[in-house]
């Protein structure tokens, strides 16, 4: 009798464990929502901006039943990113508040359709090692938030603190504080939510690269009188990779043949051979660079097949075009270049001046700007040029103005 009790009670516990088990799997079913949050960088250097993005993937959500508006709240340790110089004080408002540089809508989301309040630091649980970031963003109707594969929204800065030196930490959704409604302002709070992982740290490699281009041991060929754009390339030891440009230190061992304009800028200015240096912290990345005169070049040209076509190199290409005085958003940017009757702007600067994010899609052989590949582009000089007619493509909502009477370019991006 008392071993047919103990199988019963067995039996009940049984059933009960399966009946939770299957409960659990429901709930789990159920959440056809996601929070994603995401980072530009997998790893960054300590004092580095990093950029945090948010978006909401609902792939089994009826069409009617899509998030239109958002309360979002964002959690970070705050012992390794900082907010320094990413705020601003409101007066109106009576709080510190995102500066408008420092935070955007991101492409899909970046037209009168969609609304965001700029983001705001707070501390939820004072104590705990943790800030948090509220924002409240929405979609006018029919508009919403959320898709299918969860495009981010937004991107706000944050800043890897200065004295961190080797980190993983996490950007939490504090779910708590987050609020998702569809368009009839139901709450949904059956949702899940994924962190950014960043690592910070320092690298284990500094290298001066070419534009957007990959890493290569091959001298870097400059020609005289004409300027370049390389950019600085930190490698870590699990294997990312981050641009590393602007915080580097950039020296040329001998001025008189390769100087140093600016960060990452550099010009020919006689014929001979130097080294290039970058250096973050203590770590420093070399390169050779060569400013070979024409006959040099001729002399060293590799045979190539017999064919009746006679092919100009770009960079010989770009001595002759005809230069193009370019703005963005009402500020000066780099030359660009009138070649074969379209116009082509340096990506580069057009990344820094737009605050956007650059980088080079490996699988393809093609640079991004944010996060997109750049189809129409080319090299000329080893730099990296965007062809103005892809830029509403890249930026839809940018608007391209060109004086074709003054050869001037405009561009016009607002986030």
């Amino acid at each position: 009798m008392l071993k047919f009790k103990k199988t019963i009670v067995a039996l009940l516990v049984l059933m009960v464990s399966t009946a939770y088990a299957a409960d659990m799997t429901d709930a789990a079913e159920s959440k056809k929502v996601y929070v994603d949050v995401t980072s530009s960088d997998a790893s960054v250097l300590p004092g580095q901006t990093v950029f945090i993005e948010v978006g909401i993937s609902s792939i089994a959500l009826a069409d009617t039943k899509g998030i239109q508006a958002a309360k979002i709240t964002l959690s970070y340790d705050e012992n390794v990113f900082t907010t320094d110089s990413l705020l601003r004080f409101d007066d109106d408002l009576g709080k510190y508040i995102w500066r408008d540089d420092c935070f955007s809508l991101t492409r899909a989301f970046n037209d009168r359709d969609y609304r965001i309040d700029n983001p705001y630091p707070t501390d939820v649980v004072p104590g705990d090692g943790k800030q948090e970031i509220i924002f409240y963003v929405s979609g006018n109707d029919g508009k919403w938030l959320s898709s299918d594969s969860g495009a981010p929204f937004v991107a706000l800065s944050l800043i890897a603190k200065t004295n961190v030196t080797d980190v993983n930490t996490n950007v939490t959704v504090r779910a708590e504080d987050t609020r998702l409604q569809d368009q009839s302002g139901t709450t949904n709070n059956e949702y899940a939510s994924t962190s950014a992982k960043i690592h910070v740290g320092l690298p284990k490699k500094i290298e001066i690269v070419r534009g957007t281009q990959p890493p290569s041991s091959q001298p870097i060929s400059m020609d005289l009188n004409y300027g370049m754009e390389l950019n600085a390339l930190a490698r870590f030891a699990n294997g990312d990779t981050t641009y590393v440009t602007e915080m580097a230190k950039w020296e040329s061992a001998n001025p008189d043949v390769v100087t140093v304009t600016g960060k990452g800028s550099l010009r020919g200015i006689s014929y001979g051979t130097t080294s290039l240096t970058v250096t973050v912290g203590s770590l420093a990345g070399t390169h050779e660079a060569i400013v070979r005169s024409m006959t040099e070049k001729e002399r060293n040209a590799q045979p190539g097949f017999q064919v009746t076509v006679t092919h100009v190199p770009s960079s010989d290409i770009s001595h002759s075009a005809p230069k193009v005085q370019v703005t963005v958003n009402g500020k000066a940017a780099e030359q660009g270049l009138l070649v074969d009757g379209s116009v082509y702007v340096p990506l580069r600067s057009l990344g820094n001046l737009l605050v956007l994010p650059m980088g080079y899609d490996a699988s393809r052989k093609l640079p991004t700007l944010d996060g997109k590949a750049i189809t129409q582009s080319k090299i000329f000089a080893a730099t990296s040029y965007v062809k103005i007619r892809e830029i509403p493509m890249l930026l839809p909502g940018a608007k391209t103005l060109w004086d074709n009477k003054n050869k001037t370019l405009s561009i016009e991006y607002l986030f």
